[in-house]
């Protein structure tokens, strides 16, 4: 009986390293495809000179495979490529990692995607690139995108406004959608904070132009 088992066993292990083996080649055949796709769209996040390479480790079988991928990456020009969990800000990966959805999604029929505060860590003109890359993606697929950034907040078709509120012993969360008017009072809350000047609400308006 045991030998029949371990024989067995053999048989299987066998077969696991051949599926393995083709699932690895296939993957192999795509990452060049990827990192093209992928480096394309680091300048629409603001990351022009940067490098990244996706490189294949081997491990113990697991349901994904025989081998793990790893992102190396350099954000600038002379700085070698290193894992990019390790090096990158918090800016950079949230960047790179829109990239990777965009890059994804372009070839991927898919009818939703959420970011979930994809833009932490950035601000100013960068933000603005990043909306601007969610908005060419919501050209093809749904977008749906949790912000605290104006400059996204700006380009979507709606706006959803989340609230909290809390007692003693309960939380309730609702969810608006905010007319053109209350856009634009969001939209210079979120610009400078709790009082709304005027300037902000010039701004908003401007943001919401250049949609």
């Amino acid at each position: 009986m045991l030998k029949q088992l371990k024989a067995e066993q053999i048989n299987l292990e066998a077969a696991l390293k051949t599926a393995g083996t083709k699932l690895h080649a296939k993957r192999l055949e795509s990452t060049q495809f990827i990192k093209n796709a992928l480096i394309g769209y680091l300048s629409d996040v603001d990351l022009p000179k940067a490098k990244i390479e996706l490189i294949w480790q081997e491990q113990s079988p697991t349901a994904v495979g025989l081998y793990k991928p790893q992102f190396m990456f350099s954000a600038n020009p002379g700085s070698p490529l290193e894992p990019l969990n390790k090096v990158a800000s918090g800016g950079e990966q949230s960047r790179v990692k829109l990239a990777l959805k965009a890059a994804l999604g372009k070839h991927v029929t898919l009818s939703c995607q959420v970011f979930d505060e994809i833009d932490t860590g950035i601000s100013g003109a960068t933000a603005e690139k990043v909306g601007n890359l969610m908005s060419e993606l919501a050209e093809r697929q749904q977008i749906i995108t949790i912000t605290h950034l104006p400059q996204v907040a700006s380009k979507g078709t709606t706006h959803w406004l989340i609230s909290k509120t809390s007692t003693d012993t309960t939380t309730e969360s609702s969810v608006n959608v905010l007319t053109d008017e209350a856009r634009v009072d969001e939209l210079a809350r979120m610009l400078s904070g709790a009082k709304i000047t005027q300037a902000a609400k010039n701004q908003a308006e401007a943001l919401l132009k250049a949609r």
